[in-house]
């Protein structure tokens, strides 16, 4: 067993290779807008289907159901945004919460 074998037994894998890839300026911003509203780089966004297919290789379904699966619908993503612009707000308290609950 070489020394960078051992020396990696029991760690975590460093990150030490590199990907280049070559688009469309507008693609790459379309892309990096698409991915910060869902809380990720450009980079994330690479490294999380890159993992998932080498976690199960074998498995062809997984790209579309993970890339679908996670994305809000528009009624959601108006949700979000409407709550973080502070619009469309209503105060309630937890006992109105509380009834509404067990009135559902």
């Amino acid at each position: 067993m070489s020394t960078a074998t051992k020396a990696r037994r029991g760690r975590k894998l460093k990150n030490d290779a590199e990907i280049r890839v070559r688009l469309n300026a507008k693609t790459k911003e379309k892309a990096a807008r698409f991915f910060k509203r869902h809380g990720l780089t450009t980079g994330d966004a690479v490294r999380l289907i890159i993992d998932r297919a080498a976690a199960d290789p074998d498995r062809d379904s997984w790209l579309a159901y993970e890339l679908s699966s996670h994305i809000p619908n528009a009624e959601t993503r108006e949700a979000i945004e409407d709550s973080l612009a502070g619009r469309n707000m209503e105060e309630i308290t937890l006992e109105d919460l509380r009834r509404q609950w067990d009135e559902a």
